[in-house]
């Protein structure tokens, strides 16, 4: 490509960027990027910020915060930069810089807030919106609410699904901690909505939704569901584990409150540890920090509570539960494991009395926080179980004891 035609290819795609990354189009702007070839994107300061918003939309944390600091890197060099690159792209790695780098959310609201103000309206300013309110949350700025409110209305005037979820998800989750649980679950809904229209699509930054998702219907008790909320929560907000603190923290704390109501204690202390390393450069004087405390105690105390438990599964009834989580019926588990179906009958029932299950799924939770179903694909479950049939039964009255 001649010169002048790459500087057209650079203008053309530092312009349409934004719209294609809020609506889940990263990867027409991917290929945009590797007509360009890497030493090209560096030598472009405006091509840097498209770079970071790409690697955020991917799940690549460390690249877009790399290539956010290349951009500001420009930006920081000379007091003529909105001169020589322009007042939007000084603007627009403000936002970057405020939204991704790992700091205590109080350095980053005076920055955030000055991008905010002077973005136009459109996807720039709605994710400066975004990253600003929860930076002013976890800080216990008075402003945070409206400030999220200002971007969620942002998002919707603009239509943009995956980020306009984000929004109404960053929302759900700080009027839940303040008790507003009605909005929160309203809001929650909507997000969910909105990512029903990009059905059989991930995105990272759809992470926070999945966690408010995750504690809405634990609280309904669909815990099936809010099981697999969190794990899609925990994948997407592992993705952008190197930047972005307020997006870690926010949905690390609703996921350990879900994991509270759902008895799995085991879960929440490893989220717990995570949020531990999140928190560590954040003031621990706030509000917030002291809600984070709270929950750490929370889980503590629900960690020791488990550890005292101790249920006693025979051999049979061991084999039965690793069928549990499988859709399979008494009947169809039964023809697995070559006995009855009142045989198995009798074991799953042993099995929720034990636990102090109320329901299959609840059975599943509980055996699952305790360590007690191996985590293997049910095929392999009846192979291997199959094999020590094979071998004969346990003898009888063989008992596998369990304790956390």
């Amino acid at each position: 490509m001649a010169g002048e035609h790459l500087e057209l290819c650079e203008q053309l795609i530092a312009t349409h960027t934004p719209l294609y990354a809020v609506r889940g189009m990263h990867t027409t702007v991917q290929r945009w990027l590797t007509h360009l070839g890497a030493d090209r994107i560096r030598a472009s300061p405006h091509m840097c910020i498209v770079a970071a918003v790409i690697a955020i939309d991917v799940g690549d944390g460390e690249a877009a915060l790399n290539w956010s600091r290349l951009a500001w890197r420009e930006v920081d060099r000379a007091d003529d930069a909105a001169v020589r690159l322009g007042d939007q792209f000084v603007l627009q790695a403000e936002a970057l810089q405020a939204a991704l780098e790992p700091r205590p959310a109080a350095d980053l609201i005076s920055v955030g807030a000055h991008a905010f103000a002077l973005l136009p309206g459109g996807p720039w300013r709605a994710f400066a919106g975004l990253a600003l309110g929860v930076n002013r949350y976890l800080s216990g700025d008075a402003g945070a609410i409206d400030t999220l409110n200002e971007a969620l209305f942002e998002n919707e005037v603009g239509d943009w699904s995956i980020m306009n979820a984000g929004a109404a998800a960053a929302l759900a989750i700080v009027l839940d901690l303040e008790g507003r649980q009605d909005e929160a679950a309203g809001l929650c809904t909507r997000a969910l909505r909105l990512l029903d229209t990009r059905r059989g699509e991930t995105y990272p930054a759809t992470g926070l939704t999945m966690a408010i998702a995750s504690l809405i219907e634990s609280r309904r008790g669909r815990h099936q569901l809010a099981s697999e909320h969190l794990l899609a929560s925990r994948r997407r907000l592992d993705m952008l584990e190197s930047c972005a603190p307020w997006y870690r923290i926010l949905g690390l704390v609703t996921l350990i409150r879900t994991c509270l109501l759902l008895d799995d204690a085991q879960t929440a202390g490893d989220l717990l540890r995570q949020l531990d390393l999140s928190m560590a450069i954040q003031d621990d004087t706030t509000p917030f920090a002291a809600r984070t405390g709270e929950l750490r105690h929370q889980a503590q105390a629900a960690t020791r509570l488990l550890s005292g438990r101790s249920w006693s599964l025979t051999a049979a009834e061991l084999r039965v539960v690793q069928f549990l989580p499988t859709n399979l019926s008494l009947a169809e588990i039964a023809t697995r494991l070559f006995v009855s179906r009142n045989t198995v009958k009798s074991h799953a029932a042993a099995i929720y009395r034990k636990l102090g299950a109320t329901s299959r799924s609840n059975a599943v939770l509980l055996a699952r926080s305790a360590g007690l179903i191996e985590e293997r694909p049910a095929a392999t479950h009846a192979a291997a179980l199959n094999s020590r049939l094979v071998s004969g039964p346990p003898q009888g009255g063989q008992r596998v004891q369990t304790k956390r």
